[in-house]
């Protein structure tokens, strides 16, 4: 009679399995797809539902475990900015602009506490190279459609709800170092082969949108990682990316060589770090408040001759193509130097696991590492809080380094 009892109450091995990936489920269907312009937002109604049926069905191991220092630091991060959102310039403007913020908390939530094992992660591997195929096939299909010359209406044609400008492709090159951990793995496989895909089509695309900031982030994130992961070939690769690029480019008219030998772009983003570095001085410790850049930036510029003899630019800009300089600005020093300490201690976590001795953790640490020093690295040109990847990748990439981390201590 027990037994029978015990047969009746206990679950299926299949419904199991399946709990206890929900949370992988959900959080790979949120990022394959959140590029998508839908007409509602179903990545992010997936997400909230797997989430939602992970928390229920399936006790995370970690509730009493995990450490809390990074998830008081994110609570602080987003506590600072929403001070900085009321007492800014125009708090319903920040309060709108900050709603990116959610589904990436949300993000970092679930991976956090159910990735709970280096199948999850390589699952999200896997991710990154079919959304980076699907959306650059996407682009390079309205290329071809559109014609022309103008780069920003092929993106706009698109319909992508996270592209705005040729340089948001730089996400791409940010989530390039998981392709290589499908190749280390399994050379042969058939995520091997769509990692392949993925970063032959990211480099082609990039050239044909003359993405500068993209190429570069690309090169560096490449290089890193190669080297980390297998330093023989740092060089041969470096050759291959270089080679294909200058050889597709000269296919183009060179289109994108030429932007390299152009000062007018650099002369415009020195006004807008000008005018940013004035604004924080205006209010150091909360800023003006997030998303409020491109309504007052030209109040702040320097007064009298152009001190510089560099040009400013033309038109709303929003953001001052420097995220360091953006939450000075906008949001203050608190939140600034919350945004360093968490993005330095979860690389300095990442760094560690490149020195583990299971093979996948080891390979997996290599490519978080360097998918923040890529993030670091646009940071300084280009990324902003107001696109919805910025925060989603941020966090992303922090959830991953604590989750790999608990992982790792367990191992």
């Amino acid at each position: 009679m027990e037994v029978a009892i015990r047969k009746v109450q206990s679950r299926p091995t299949w419904l199991d399995a399946l709990t206890e990936d929900l949370g992988c489920i959900g959080v790979c269907i949120y990022l394959g797809t959140f590029w998508i312009g839908f007409r509602w937002d179903i990545p992010l109604i997936s997400l909230s539902l797997c989430a939602a049926l992970a928390f229920l069905l399936r006790r995370s191991e970690r509730l009493n475990d995990i450490q809390p220092v990074s998830f008081v630091l994110i609570l602080l991060f987003l506590g600072t900015s929403a001070a900085s959102a009321l007492a800014g310039r125009n708090w319903m403007l920040s309060l709108r602009g900050s709603v990116s913020l959610l589904p990436a908390l949300l993000l970092f939530i679930v991976i956090c506490f159910h990735f709970t094992k280096v199948n999850h992660f390589l699952a999200l591997c896997f991710t990154f190279s079919a959304m980076a195929v699907a959306l650059t096939l996407s682009i390079l299909y309205h290329v071809w459609s559109v014609g022309g010359n103008n780069t920003r209406s092929w993106i706009e044609a698109t319909g992508s709800s996270i592209l705005a400008v040729p340089n948001d492709l730089v996400f791409l090159a940010i989530l390039a170092p998981f392709a290589l951990v499908q190749i280390q793995r399994k050379p042969k496989g058939f995520g091997a082969m769509m990692a392949y895909f993925a970063l032959a089509l990211s480099l082609a695309t990039a050239v044909v949108l003359r993405s500068r900031v993209t190429f570069l982030a690309l090169f560096v994130s490449l290089i890193g990682t190669s080297f980390l992961v297998r330093p023989r070939l740092a060089r041969l690769i470096a050759s291959v990316v270089v080679i294909g690029t200058v050889l597709l480019d000269g296919l183009l008219g060179f289109r994108l060589i030429s932007r390299f030998t152009s000062l007018l772009e650099l002369g415009t983003r020195v006004s807008l770090w000008s005018a940013s570095v004035r604004m924080f001085l205006a209010a150091p410790m909360l800023g003006q408040g997030p998303h409020t850049f491109g309504d007052i930036w030209r109040d702040y510029l320097p007064a009298g001759p152009n001190w510089i003899a560099m040009p400013v630019e033309a038109g709303f800009v929003p953001w001052p193509h420097n995220l360091y300089l953006e939450l000075l600005s906008e949001r203050g020093m608190v939140a600034a130097i919350l945004f360093t300490v968490l993005s330095a201690q979860a690389w300095l976590a990442a760094w560690r696991l490149t020195r583990s001795k299971e093979g996948n953790l080891r390979l997996l640490g290599c490519s978080v590492s360097v998918a923040l020093m890529t993030f670091f690295f646009a940071s300084l040109f280009e990324l902003t809080f107001l696109r919805l990847w910025v925060a989603v990748i941020w966090f992303v990439l922090i959830a991953v380094v604590e989750s790999l981390r608990f992982i790792s201590q367990r191992t």
